[in-house]
Parts: structure tokens; C-alpha cells; sequence
């Protein structure tokens, strides 16, 4: 009989009117047909790359970003990551993900596709030293979880989105948002990256 799970998490998108950084963790739901109930699934713990089963940590970063690879839930916020395996013991579902070579920090909306093998973090914000505005990043990286290792994404032909919006056609990821212009005047950008390549290319607004 095939196993059907649902997972479902949240990202606060908010630190409650605040100016921390960090909201509210991550409220993560895992429900199993036929069973009619959810389940809560503990939070990660993003202090120092670690994993907290209980949650107990420091609040994780808000404005994250988080995808489902048919077996695992991938999380990416502010610097660090988790992985989490809701078919494992409740102590072991969470596990943190390697850092090296991996997005860095971006804490506000980077948007993130799953190919089918590997996970793509692109764009977002940060507060370059000494942080006193946000900057757009049209950076990111690739990772594989068969060798938990991260690849850093081509610059050359990356858009320059702010809050820009993601979808894996099936071959490429399609990144499109706004950005300005020379004179001042926001303007749409869109670009495909494909993966196997390692290379973009424009699309253009007409």
C-alpha cells in the first residue's frame, strides 16, 4: 500500500513589527492519509549549525526559504539549513546541513526550486558591513544531497531581482522580479538558469 505523507511548514514572513531578525521557528505539520490528524514535527535549531529535536533553541530566522524533494524538507534561513526526514524517530528527523561553499547569508526572501535532484537557493537580501541597509544579492548555490556537498551559481548573466519569484520548468529555473534601472525607473528582469549547463540566459520583457 503506498504511503502518502504531507508535510507542511511555515516561514514567518515578519518578526511581529519588531526590528529582530528573527521571528517566531518554524511551525512544521506532517499528516498521513487515511490517518485524519496532524502532527507537530519539532523545530530546527540554527545556532551554530546545530539541530535542537525539542526545539528549544534560539528563534529561527525569518524570511526563509524551503522545498519538499519527495522525502525530505530542505530549509535555508538568514546563514544555515536543515534537512528534515519526517518518516525518522522524532530525535533524528532534523539534521543541519554543510555551509561550505553554500548560499551564505540571506536573510530576507531568497527564493529556492528543486530539480528533482538537486536544490537551487538563489537571490534574496543581506546587510553587507556595516549592515545598515538591505542589499539585493543575484547570487546562490546548488546543492546535492546524494554528496551533501553545496556549488556556488554562475554570476555571469544572473538577474538583478528584488524580491524576485522562482519555478523549475523541468530542465531550467526561471528567476524574475524587479530592478532599476540607470534612470531610476523599475523595470522587470527574468532569466533561465540551467543547471546542467552551469550558464544563464536572458529573457527578455517585451
Amino acid at each position: 500500500m503506498r504511503r502518502v505523507v504531507i508535510v507542511v511548514c511555515s516561514l514567518l514572513a515578519s518578526s511581529c513589527g519588531g526590528e529582530d531578525e528573527h521571528g517566531p521557528p518554524p511551525t512544521c505539520l506532517a499528516g498521513e492519509e487515511g490517518l485524519g490528524r496532524w502532527e507537530y514535527l519539532p523545530t530546527p535549531h540554527y545556532e551554530r549549525n546545530l539541530v535542537d529535536p525539542q526545539g528549544t533553541g534560539p528563534l529561527a530566522p525569518s524570511r526563509g526559504t524551503m522545498v519538499w524533494t519527495g522525502t525530505h524538507v530542505l530549509m535555508w534561513g538568514k546563514d544555515q539549513g536543515a534537512s528534515l526526514d519526517p518518516a525518522a524517530a522524532p530525535a533524528n528527523r532534523w539534521k543541519p546541513l554543510p555551509t561550505e561553499n553554500g548560499p551564505g547569508e540571506r536573510g530576507d526572501s531568497p527564493v529556492s526550486v528543486w530539480t528533482g535532484s538537486h536544490w537551487i537557493v538563489w537571490g534574496g537580501e543581506w546587510r553587507p558591513p556595516p549592515g545598515d541597509e538591505l542589499v539585493a544579492r543575484n547570487d546562490g548555490a546548488m546543492y546535492d544531497p546524494e554528496t551533501g556537498t553545496w556549488e556556488p551559481i554562475p554570476l555571469e548573466g544572473a538577474p538583478e531581482a528584488v524580491y524576485p519569484r522562482a519555478v523549475w520548468l523541468g530542465s531550467e529555473m526561471l528567476v524574475w522580479g524587479i530592478a532599476m534601472n540607470s534612470d531610476g525607473d523599475c523595470i522587470h528582469q527574468a532569466a533561465l538558469f540551467d543547471p546542467g549547463a552551469g550558464r544563464w540566459r536572458t529573457m527578455p520583457f517585451d
